[in-house]
């Protein structure tokens, strides 16, 4: 048995991973798992010690040898500097044992896409980034192209580090209503009508957030690991006002939508095949069932 640290752990990611730790048998694996974070969170059934620290003045760290790095800050600058100040800290505490530290970025790094085409994990190697016009996603976008950086290159002798770029999900915890597939769901669930605001083709792909956990465990915990970034989410690719649609006909509600006068394309679908060759991973990936499953847990709690 060893000991896991999540760093970070509040918000959408950490509440899936720490509800996946739960439900799952990976959590015997762990004597100890330490959530690093401002905020107190515990879970029943597992051991878990909080910490609450602010990562940009951190000074210690308990014995660990699995780091899942989840925390965002409010902008790139403070980012940075906690990533920074993470691995000094990291650094001092001379480990004589291999840690593996998984850092979660964002597919976001790859930019504005408006090519019908899956992005994968070489896609700068050929392409220009674009940068995305609203100032809040490119300073997000920035701070997980440079943690990335910070991670990848630290010289820290028996840190392992993988990079996962995590795309677009769905789950019980994700609250964020800047998300379309939010404003979706809240609809449905409230038997309201759906309202589509795009006026331009929009595509997506949703996996559960039980299915993320599992692919962040098995990437920071795989063993003689070829690559160290993956891309991780789902590959099934829908256009946004055609799941509306089916959404609203699925749960018999209606639908406003705008029309389309813009021939923008805007795409966010990742290529996976790096993790399924590598983690033979063969199950079918369906957008849909991950959300029909979100919407069934929540109203299942909610009767619970």
């Amino acid at each position: 048995m060893t000991n896991l640290l999540i760093v970070g752990g509040t918000g959408f990611f950490g509440k899936s991973l720490i509800k996946y730790l739960y439900e799952s048998k990976i959590k015997k694996k762990f004597k100890k798992i330490y959530l690093l974070s401002r905020k107190k969170k515990t879970i029943k059934k597992i051991t878990i010690k909080n910490i609450q620290v602010n990562l940009l003045t951190i000074n210690n760290l308990p014995k660990i040898k699995y780091i899942i790095y989840l925390a965002k800050l409010k902008n790139s600058r403070k980012d940075i500097v906690a990533a920074k100040n993470f691995l000094k800290i990291l650094e001092k505490t001379k480990s004589k044992e291999r840690i593996n530290l998984l850092y979660v970025s964002s597919g976001a790094v790859y930019g504005e896409i408006n090519k019908k085409k899956l992005i994968n994990e070489n896609y700068l190697l050929k392409n220009k980034r674009i940068r995305f016009s609203d100032s809040k996603k490119e300073d997000y976008a920035f701070s997980k192209i440079e943690c990335e950086k910070i991670f990848l290159n630290c010289k820290i002798k028996n840190l392992d580090v993988r990079i996962a770029r995590c795309f677009t999900f769905t789950g019980e915890f994700l609250k964020d209503k800047r998300f379309a597939i939010v404003e979706f769901i809240n609809s449905i669930l409230k038997k309201k009508r759906i309202i589509f605001k795009a006026n331009h083709e929009v595509y997506r792909s949703y996996m559960y957030s039980d299915q993320l956990s599992e692919w962040l465990i098995k990437i920071l915990f795989k063993k003689n690991i070829k690559f160290r970034v993956f891309n991780v989410g789902s590959d099934d690719k829908i256009e946004l006002s055609k799941l509306a649609k089916i959404l609203s006909l699925k749960f018999g509600t209606n639908l406003i939508k705008k029309n389309r006068i813009k021939k923008k394309i805007n795409f966010y679908v990742p290529s996976v095949a790096r993790y399924k060759r590598v983690f033979n991973f063969k199950k079918k990936q369906s957008s849909l069932s991950a959300i029909i499953t979100t919407i069934k847990k929540i109203n299942h709690a909610k009767t619970n």
